[in-house]
């Protein structure tokens, strides 16, 4: 009777844990195999989403093709998939934003693209050793997973894989893994222990970007190749590699080639706020200084030839840069948005300046180009708020489109003599623009090349003619169009001032300048009352004129030196008689 009881009691005691499991009712379900009726899925009202079923899973996408269960997205709280399963479909739970818990079996090989991304609360991941690959951006922005654990099964980590996993805050990469995917592990801001295996032989572009805590990294002898902007933005890392690699090296944790002739990546601007380039440089590569927030000044040996693309963009404390005379090309986007550059000179070594490669420097207000320079990109110095004037040297042949868009302090631009087109939206949004410089070599003008500007006045250094003969786009140009067209306009070269002293020698005068100088010298004779009793000139070759004043009636004598354009080049001597 007693052991009848003891029975009747258990029972008793299931049945009581039963309800659980009896108020969960399925809401949904069909199929999601890639054969079919293979692979099954079921919802119940609880939240829990089960697969079960033997072979793979279908693929869906973001494009319309969404898994059978997208309906219930927002319901789904637990994902089982049952062991048979052997891969899981592209897309198959994208946007779970509730699901917390994940049962992955140790029958599936393959998890798809795009699985488990924006799966905003999912917080840890067991991946089973039957897993060979991981697809691109598989746990894209799961921005509360804090543990994965990635198996030695694992030979393949997709592009994105793990992509802004904020609060991801360590990783062990397995042995069978032999590349980093490009931004496999971007922009990982807990990230702050990564282990890089001797097997991987790259490192993919962005793989590390905006890794903010990440504070030391070791790569291994085994790494023959790291992509673009690999660490850029990585706060205070200090790279180490392994002595014995050949293909690259570091000095005090900032990362070079192996001959030290090429410096790629620099991320310790958390620790100090000036660098000086070693000598052994002939190269920054591109965006070896980018995103280095707390960077402020940066010396550049002679030996540099080339600044890199992106190679100093995003550096928003930069105030100090100084363009060697040995630099022959700036890259695209190499000083973009770096809003602490007041001034620029660009060297009369650079041939060429790239595309927006000074773009969003807000705070830039001065910029010298050199002689040299025969191209400055599309973009160059768009969006430079402060830039308030601008000379192009004749030796420019092409200007960009965009160049000087939305430079809204711009107020006059001179165009150099060589320029034969201005470009689509060059001038563009430069809302002080009142003045322009346009040499009679241009032939064309396009579309929104000065809209939104307040241009004015145009001076043109060719006659009426030879101005309604430019190809002018009539879509946004009505302020150049509106303007007052000043033809003929004579464009003077900048005048260098030098002194003048003369010398008597009878009724003669001697004048010479402290410099070789061209122009025309000038006597003018004024009486005691200070009324002008004639002028006489001579030429003025070499620095060096002798001219014979008519001094009958004068009390005074001004000497001076103008230009061959009528522009004072000295300083003007008085001598009493």
């Amino acid at each position: 009777m007693k052991k009848k009881i003891l029975i009747l009691l258990a029972a008793f005691i299931v049945m009581l844990a039963l309800p659980a499991v009896a108020n969960a009712q399925i809401i949904d379900s069909g199929e999601c195999g890639a054969d079919g009726d293979n692979i099954t899925w079921a919802l119940d009202d609880a939240g829990t989403l089960t697969i079960s079923g033997e072979g793979d899973m279908k693929n869906y996408s973001y494009d319309g093709h969404y898994a059978p269960w997208d309906d219930s997205i927002s319901n789904i709280k637990k994902v089982v998939i049952d062991q048979g399963v052997t891969s899981i479909g592209d897309s198959a739970f994208h946007d779970c934003e509730s699901l917390t818990s994940l049962t992955i079996p140790n029958s599936v090989t393959n998890i798809g693209d795009y699985a488990f991304c924006f799966c905003t609360a999912l917080t840890s991941v067991t991946i089973p050793d039957s897993v060979t690959s991981i697809g691109d951006d598989a746990f894209y922005f799961c921005i509360v997973l804090t543990s994965v654990t990635i198996p030695d099964s694992v030979t393949s980590i997709g592009d994105s894989a793990f992509y802004d996993c904020e609060s991801l805050t360590s990783i062990t990469i397995p042995n069978s893994v032999t590349n980093i995917s490009d931004y496999a592990f971007g922009c990982c801001n807990g990230l702050t222990s990564i282990t890089i295996p001797d097997s991987i032989t790259h490192i993919g572009d962005y793989a590390f970007r905006d890794c903010e805590s990440l504070t030391s990294i070791t790569i291994p002898n085994s790494v023959t190749s790291i992509g673009d902007e690999a660490f850029s933005g990585c706060g205070s890392l200090n790279i180490s590699v392994d002595e014995s690699n050949t293909s690259y090296c570091d000095i005090n944790g900032v990362l070079f080639n192996k001959n030290k002739s090429e410096i790629l990546a620099y991320s310790k601007d958390e620790i100090q706020s000036d660098y000086t380039i070693p000598d052994s440089v002939t190269s920054i590569g591109s965006w070896a200084f980018s995103v280095c927030d707390s960077l402020t000044s940066v010396t550049i040996p002679d030996s540099v030839t080339t600044i890199g693309s992106w190679a100093f963009e995003n550096c928003d404390s930069l105030t100090n840069v100084t363009i060697p005379d040995s630099i022959t090309t700036i890259g695209d986007y190499a000083f973009h948005d770096c809003d602490g550059l007041t001034s620029v000179t660009v060297p009369d070594s650079v041939t060429s300046i790239g595309e927006w490669a000074f773009a969003r420097c807000s705070g830039l207000t001065s910029v010298t180009i050199g002689n040299g320079v025969t191209s400055i990109g599309g973009g160059a110095f768009s969006v430079c708020y402060s830039l308030t004037s601008i000379d192009i040297p004749d030796s420019v042949t092409s200007i960009g489109e965009y160049t000087f868009q939305d430079c809204r302090s711009l107020t006059n631009v001179t165009i150099s003599d060589s320029v034969t087109t201005i470009d689509y939206s060059v001038f563009s949004f430069c809302t002080a623009l009142t003045s322009v410089t346009i040499p009679n070599s241009v032939t064309s003008i396009g579309e929104l090349a000065f809209y939104g500007s307040s241009l004015t006045d145009v001076y043109y250094d060719g006659s009426k003619t030879e101005w309604e003969k430019i190809d002018i786009d009539n879509r946004g140009n009505y302020p150049l169009l509106n303007a007052t067209i000043h033809y003929n306009y004579i464009k003077y070269d900048p005048i260098t001032p030098v002194t003048l002293t003369v010398t008597p020698s009878g009724n003669s005068y001697t004048l010479t300048a402290d410099t070789e100088y061209d122009g025309a010298a000038y006597a003018a004779a004024y009486d005691a009352e200070g009324v002008l009793l004639n002028v006489v000139s001579k030429p003025f070759t070499g620095g060096t004129a002798t001219v014979t004043p008519d001094t009958t009636g004068a009390a005074k004598i001004k000497f001076f030196v103008w230009t061959n354009n009528i522009q004072p080049v000295t300083n003007v001597e008085v001598m009493d008689l």
